[in-house]
C-alpha cells in the first residue's frame, strides 16, 4: 500500500459524524415553567390589546374627575352658604345699629312727656308759649321715632305679653279681663320687629274668691 492511500484512510477515521443535536437536549429546551408562560402571556396580552389599557385609562381618569367635580360643588355650596350668612348678619347689624341712639332718645322723650304732664301754666302767657314749645318737640321727636320705623308700645287693656311687657304689680280690676293691663307705667317702644324697650305696666289678677261668690246664684 502506498504513503497516499494511508494518509487517506487516516483521514477518514479522524473526521468526525455529524450526528444532529441530542433528543435529550432538544426536549429539556423546550420545556417552560409556569411563571414563564404566565409572564409570556400578560406580555402578549399588552402587545396584543392596547385598546384595554386605554380604557381603563379614561376610567380612571373619569373617575378623578368626578370626585374633582363633587368636591368643587361642596366648597362652592359651602362659599354660597357662608356668603349669605354674612350678608344676613350685616343687614341685621344694619338694621338696629341705631338701637342703642334711639334708646337715649327716648328716655329724653319721656322726661319731655314728664315735664309737660306736671306743667300748669296757669294765667302766664309767656310760660304757656314755653310749654306749647316744649309740646311741639316732643312732637316733632316722636313723629322722627315712627319715621325710623320705631313705634311706641302702650297695650292698655290689651293681653299680657312677657316678650313686651314688663309687670311690675297686679291688682283686680272690673274694667278688664283677667291677665289683661290694667295701667301702663312706661310705654315701651319697638324697632321694626324687636322690642328696644319693653312697657312696664301693671295686670289685672281677679280675686278667685270674689268671683267665685259673684258666680254662685243668690238663695231663693
Amino acid at each position: 500500500m502506498s504513503s497516499q492511500e494511508e494518509k487517506t484512510e487516516n483521514t477518514t477515521e479522524e473526521t468526525p459524524v455529524n450526528e444532529g443535536p441530542d433528543p435529550a437536549e432538544k426536549t429539556e429546551t423546550a420545556e417552560e415553567t409556569p411563571e414563564e408562560a404566565s409572564t409570556q402571556n400578560e406580555e402578549t396580552t399588552k402587545k396584543v390589546d392596547p385598546l384595554a389599557e386605554k380604557e381603563l385609562e379614561i376610567a380612571r381618569l373619569k373617575n378623578e374627575l368626578g370626585q374633582a367635580k363633587d368636591q368643587y360643588m361642596r366648597v362652592l355650596a359651602e362659599m354660597e352658604n357662608f356668603k349669605r350668612r354674612k350678608n344676613e348678619e350685616t343687614k341685621e347689624r344694619l338694621k338696629y345699629a341705631t338701637s342703642a341712639l334711639a334708646k337715649e332718645v327716648i328716655t329724653g322723650l319721656d322726661n319731655l312727656e314728664r315735664a309737660l304732664t306736671h306743667a300748669s301754666p296757669g294765667e302766664d302767657e309767656g310760660f304757656k308759649n314755653f310749654v306749647q314749645g316744649i309740646d311741639m318737640v316732643q312732637q316733632q321727636i316722636a313723629e322722627a321715632l315712627q319715621r325710623h320705623d320705631i313705634k311706641r308700645i302702650f297695650p292698655i287693656g290689651e293681653k299680657f305679653d312677657p316678650n313686651s311687657h314688663e309687670a311690675v304689680g297686679a291688682i283686680d280690676s272690673p274694667k278688664v279681663e283677667n291677665d289683661c293691663i290694667v295701667e301702663v307705667l312706661q310705654a315701651g317702644y319697638l324697632m321694626h320687629d324687636r322690642v328696644i324697650r319693653p312697657a312696664i305696666v301693671q295686670v289685672c289678677k281677679k280675686n278667685k274668691n270674689k268671683a267665685q261668690a259673684e258666680n254662685e246664684p243668690e238663695p231663693a
